[in-house]
């Protein structure tokens, strides 16, 4: 499995999503691993919303690209929802491909991460993917503060105990992370994150600042992030990958790109919805 590619990706979880690993690269006790966490398990809970660096409630939609086709469409959105009695945030995504695309390998997936609001660290992680034949269901229960988290594999009815360190994440909820603290030209920021059942070492380089040209907002300048992944001691390395966040206090993912030795792929973002009065929400 290409790894990188994965964290690349990490805003919307698009190669994960659309299933393209083969060429890209625990609230309440630990009940996460059987939770579904649906919508309708609870309503927003009552009080007033804890103040975080992003409008909960946001929503992006991205256009998946394969060089010049469009291969898939890919969406992400923030709530709140009470959870056992718990007060928490749920990050969901889901992505599937173009019905022209469908036609040679169907593609449905979707992930959850269930987040304490508090310490933003992940409780949960969830993801069901269909790819073509193949089906995965798989999650993830975060237990920060015994150091390790438990991995189940439900179709194979297999589990894994990981040990992981302080501020381990999910992809999700990293992604969420450097949008909170930014990055300044030349910083490099050292992140841990668990895939599947593997920790990665993520390096990630802010180099410059250009303009990213988007279907629905123009020409909006954003800060060009690379990210490099070890596994161990061995970097991962196949192509090179970046990300653009814009300029401002969202910081919002407009552009993922990817220049592989198969392709050039693309992630552009075309609609934000949800709460907030800046240029984002029309």
């Amino acid at each position: 499995m290409f790894v990188l590619s994965k964290l690349f990706l990490i805003p919307v979880m698009l190669c994960v999503w659309l299933g393209w690993s083969s060429i890209m690269i625990a609230a309440n006790n630990g009940k996460q691993a059987e939770a579904e966490y649906p919508a309708d398990k609870a309503g927003d809970p009552s009080g007033d919303d804890m103040e975080l660096w992003f409008p909960v409630g946001e929503s992006f939609e991205y256009r998946l690209q394969w060089g010049v086709l469009t291969v898939g469409r890919a969406r992400m959105r923030t709530e709140w929802e009470v959870i056992d009695g718990r007060r928490l945030l749920v990050i969901r995504g889901s992505a599937r491909t173009t019905r022209i695309v469908e036609r040679i390998y169907p593609i449905e997936n979707h992930v959850v991460a269930v987040v304490d609001p508090e310490t933003f660290l992940p409780l949960s992680y969830r993801q069901r993917v269909r790819e073509g034949r193949r089906r995965r269901n798989e999650t993830t229960v975060f237990y920060h503060d015994q150091g390790y988290a438990d991995y189940t594999c439900h179709r194979k009815n297999r589990t894994k105990r990981i040990e992981i360190s302080d501020d381990t994440r999910d992809l999700l909820t990293l992604f969420y992370a450097v949008r909170r603290d930014g990055m300044e030209i030349g910083e490099t920021a050292h992140l841990q994150v668990l895939v599947d059942d593997d920790i990665y070492d993520l390096t990630l380089t802010a180099q410059e600042f250009e303009r990213v040209s988007l279907p629905e907002h123009g020409g909006v300048r954003g800060l060009r992030i690379e990210p490099t992944a070890k596994f161990g001691e061995v970097f991962v390395r196949r192509g090179r990958m970046w990300g653009w966040l814009s300029d401002d206090e969202r910081r919002v993912c407009m552009r993922l790109s990817a220049d592989l030795p198969v392709a050039n792929v693309h992630a552009v973002l075309i609609n934000v919805s949800g709460p907030g009065e800046d240029r984002w929400v029309k």
